[in-house]
């Protein structure tokens, strides 16, 4: 009954911990967005589906030309005889460094307005614009504000500017605005080039980060792009994509409106846009390269990264106070590889179902299971999964890593207490194991639907029970030492 009260405490803390994730991660007051969302509003076209080729899209491709009118900026807008109109307009830096670009796409999906796709995006585009247009001081590298046509029809604006406009010869960064849904923070999810410095710009420019460098690999193996897809495969070219993803079921229906759109997801896009533009607009030193860093957020006020030249060392330390703390434990690394064996068992079996993310809440919750009854068993499958993270999947690091050294600290303060195991120092685990997959589960759960969310946690704990009882009462209870019964009083022991 104990091992069972723990387990269910475990359990309990998880989804109050992951709660504390999500209630951190949510974007804050939409005050702030509310004058760049009427600006876009206002636009006539802006509020019905406006693909390329319709009436409303000419109808609000005209507006947007004497919007941009007005700006005292420099303007380049590109025609093509596809009817495409890329608008953009550059505020002069000071240097001949290459410029920041700031991008968003002015087309819709036939099936609804876009209101977030991508009528977020050009709201704080518009926004931006005017604000980089009343500074009177001029920024260190150029600006580029561009608003790109036929997105939706497959990235056709991006890739007559990329192939074609003048300002596109020297490269630069690129900051591109997304939305694949109506609602939830901002992610920072895709990087190309550079993305040391890129995560390393970003860390004090993002107001409330909401990132982990695993989003990346995901978003790679999926069959979706952005216009920033287009400047992938170029040295030249360095960025970063944020959109929000809750409220996937509005992406590309009529759902996409005005009523759907979260105003302060918006807020939280104007924010972060502007804390990267304003970052790269003073930066000085140009990306070279292609060098990947591992980052996740923490809490939503965090972004923790390193440079991927210490994934390897870091996770050798690590696996080697792990070894240090376990080396009289065999049985501990034999059960860690038996929970790796059946998190992948159930997941594949959870993809079989149609549970994409299934393996990730699998591992979770029997890691989970494990901690909540044995402490030696979640630093030894910790360990494993850091290096096995360290050898195949860097990216994947920090939600190994950064569990693994409090599961280390807990144990190590287990210890020098000298108390038995169990939930108690469970807590740090808990906590940075949380904080460090939470945005992962999170756009997961928003992406799958949360009830494609409750089966999977349902599933994991349906398992991980059984699974956990098992492993502590046949991997980890200590044989009964023989019974020493001293003799009975009054019985006399002698010759």
């Amino acid at each position: 009954m104990r091992r069972l009260l723990l387990f269910v405490s475990g359990a309990l803390l998880y989804l109050a911990l992951l709660a504390l994730n999500q209630w951190c991660l949510e974007p804050g007051s939409a005050e702030s967005a509310q004058s760049a969302l009427q600006r876009w509003r206002t636009l006539p076209g802006a509020n019905v589906p406006h693909p390329l080729g319709s009436a409303a899209h000419a109808q609000l491709g005209e507006a947007l030309e004497r919007h941009f009118q007005a700006l005292p900026l420099e303007r380049a807008h590109q025609k093509t005889a596809a009817g495409l109109t890329n608008f953009a307009l550059r505020r002069a830096g000071t240097s001949a460094l290459p410029p920041v670009v700031l991008m968003a796409h002015w087309d819709s999906v036939a099936a609804g307005p876009g209101a977030a796709d991508d009528g977020a995006g050009m709201s704080v585009l518009l926004e931006l614009a005017e604000r980089c247009a009343k500074n009177e001081a001029a920024p260190l590298r150029s600006t580029i504000f561009l608003a790109t046509d036929g997105e939706e029809r497959g990235l056709l604006g991006a890739k007559a500017f990329f192939e074609e406009h003048p300002w596109a010869r020297d490269g630069g960064v690129l900051i591109n605005l997304e939305a694949r849904g109506t609602s939830g923070p901002v992610f920072l999810f895709e990087t190309i080039g550079n993305q040391r410095a890129l995560i390393a710009t970003a860390q004090p420019a993002l107001p409330f980060p909401a990132a982990f460098s695993l989003a990346a690999e995901i978003y790679e193996r999926m069959p979706n792009d952005t216009d920033l897809s287009v400047f992938r495969a170029d040295p030249r070219w360095h960025g970063c994509n944020l959109a929000f993803i809750r409220g996937l079921e509005h992406y590309h229906t009529a759902q996409d409106n005005a009523e759907n759109l979260s105003g302060a997801s918006v807020a939280h896009m104007l924010e972060s846009a502007e804390g990267l533009l304003e970052a790269w607009q003073r930066e000085a030193h140009t990306p070279q390269g292609r060098e990947p860093a591992p980052h996740t957020s923490l809490w939503g006020r965090v972004l923790l990264w390193w440079p991927a030249r210490a994934n390897l060392p870091l996770a050798l330390t690590l696996c080697v106070f792990a070894v240090l703390m376990l080396r009289s434990a065999w049985r501990a690394w034999l059960g860690g590889w038996l929970a790796l064996a059946c998190a992948a068992l159930l997941g594949w079996l959870c993809q079989r179902m149609g549970l994409e993310s299934g393996v990730v809440i699998a591992a979770l919750g029997l890691v989970a299971s494990l901690a909540a009854l044995e402490a030696r068993a979640a630093v030894a499958l910790l360990a494993q999964l850091t290096l096995l993270s360290a050898l195949w999947l860097p990216a994947a690091l920090p939600q190994a890593a950064l569990p693994l050294l409090a599961a280390l600290l807990g144990e190590a303060l287990r210890r020098i207490l000298g108390r038995e195991s169990g939930l108690w120092w469970l807590l740090p685990l808990a906590v940075v194991g949380m904080a460090a997959n939470a945005p992962f589960l999170l756009a997961l759960e928003w992406v799958q639907g949360s009830a494609s969310g409750v089966a999977q946690a349902v599933i994991a704990g349906l398992v991980g029970l059984p699974w956990a009882y098992f492993t502590h009462t046949t991997l980890y209870t200590p044989a009964k030492p023989p019974s020493t019964a001293s003799p009975r009083a009054g019985h006399l022991s002698g010759p």
